[in-house]
């Protein structure tokens, strides 16, 4: 009896000895491997121009998608799992911007990249987008002239930004336009369109110049304004170079109440980066501005302030990326899938309440419904309306003004002069028409 109760007791310490050895190999195999793939937080790419002359704007871009991945994991995250950013800093440099995004698709796994600051960036990622078969989305206004099925384009379309502008411009400004742009892909594209859109119009356009982010002599560019005499200057440029641009403006006496600034890139951080009262009287077209005041425009900057403080204006650019990051979520839901493959039919169709109004997709061009507005540049920075569409406008990424086929054209005409390239080289400011 007693030999059967120790061969009884040796057996449950065998096995007792045998399940903590399992164990323990399991917790080591845990400890290599890492957690469970159900408990792993699901990665997602932010492509943030942190440094650079892009900075400025997409620093507090980086804010709103922080605040949105803030709230997705406050409400459980995302099919159990937590998401998790691994931002990518692109120095306002397109060939950074695509090692960052192999990077981000490569070692890093990520299913989908938030981001890009220009549209030079946009195009020279969008072959690695494609190829991995993963998701773009696009906060910032576009030239348009382009769909893809792995990217989503949240930024205003031509003819929610740039046509209607110029009827309004052309009646309540001038009909003589001056075109300047930093000189890139959208500016160029742009400028295009407003040639064609002025013509129609009986407008005219009296001159068209290009600067980069290196310009420090304005004269040549200020001479032939003067010369000009245009009623208004249509400008596309973005980033830092707008503060010397206009700060030369002012130096030379073209100043807003006489021949104002009509821009299509700049936003409520660089007036307060370049000084309000420089551009005071000027114009800037967008689909949201900070100025806006509904509950839902007032809600989202608290939360900001709360998260993100001291306080920062809130931009078209801001409100369109951080609705990109609930709208991709809600699909991942819907799906029940990460995969862009399993989201993009999904996302097609939705909408969000977000701070300016609704923003919804359409799912026939993947750019987005949104609201046009114009606005004045007051003594304090703001940016007050003063017309807007009054309701969502469908997006058309292609013109009419010119076959689909013409368009693209024109596009690679840019690319072969730049040496197959999306941006041109420094100090080239050759006119190509």
């Amino acid at each position: 009896m007693v030999k059967r109760r120790r061969r009884n007791g040796f057996m449950v310490g065998v096995f007792v000895t045998v399940v903590a050895t399992l164990a323990a190999m399991g917790a080591i195999r845990i400890a290599l491997d890492g957690p469970p793939a159900s408990t792993r937080p699901i990665k997602i790419g932010l492509l943030i121009a942190r440094t650079g002359p892009l900075s400025v704007a997409d620093r507090n871009v980086e804010k709103a998608q922080r605040l949105a991945i803030q709230e997705i994991n406050m409400a459980g995250g995302l099919l159990g799992r937590p998401l998790e950013a691994v931002t990518a800093d692109t120095m306002s440099d397109n060939a950074v911007a695509l090692a960052e995004v192999q990077r981000l698709l490569g070692r890093e796994k990520v299913p989908a990249i938030f981001g890009c600051a220009t549209s030079g960036c946009r195009k020279s990622v969008r072959p690695l987008i494609e190829a991995a078969d993963a998701g773009l989305i696009y906060p910032y206004p576009t030239e348009g002239i382009e769909e893809s099925p792995n990217i989503l384009y949240l930024g205003s379309a031509p003819n929610q930004q740039i046509i209607p502008v110029i009827k309004w411009s052309m009646d309540t400004l001038g009909r003589r336009i001056f075109i300047v742009g930093l000189d890139g892909v959208n500016a160029r594209i742009a400028a295009r369109l407003v040639r064609l859109q002025t013509n129609a119009l009986r407008g005219q356009v009296v001159g068209e110049e290009y600067v980069s982010h290196t310009t420090q002599d304005f004269g040549t560019v200020l001479a032939r304004i003067q010369a000009a005499r245009p009623d208004v200057i249509f400008n596309f440029s973005a980033g830092t170079i707008n503060g010397p641009f206009t700060t030369a403006l002012r130096g030379a006496g073209i100043m807003s109440n006489h021949t104002p600034v009509m821009s299509f890139a700049v936003t409520e951080d660089d007036i307060r980066a370049i000084g309000p009262l420089l551009m005071a009287g000027d114009y800037v077209v967008q689909s949201s501005f900070n100025s806006i005041r509904t509950a839902e425009s007032e809600a989202f900057k608290a939360r900001l302030l709360r998260g993100f403080g001291p306080e920062v204006p809130v931009t078209a650019a801001m409100e369109a990326a951080y609705v990109g990051i609930h709208l991709w979520a809600r699909a991942v839901r819907d799906a029940q899938s990460v995969a862009w493959r399993d989201v993009r039919p999904v996302l097609g169709g939705l909408s969000f309440l977000a701070p300016g109004g609704v923003i919804s997709i359409d799912p026939f061009t993947f750019y987005a419904w949104k609201t046009v507005r114009i606005g004045k540049i007051a003594d304090d920075g703001q940016i007050d309306t003063v017309w807007d569409s009054s309701r969502p406008v469908r997006p058309v990424p292609f013109p009419t003004l010119l076959d689909p086929d013409d368009w693209q054209h024109a596009l690679d005409r840019l690319y072969d002069a730049w040496g197959a390239r999306w941006e041109p080289p420094l100090a080239d400011a050759r006119t190509i028409r």
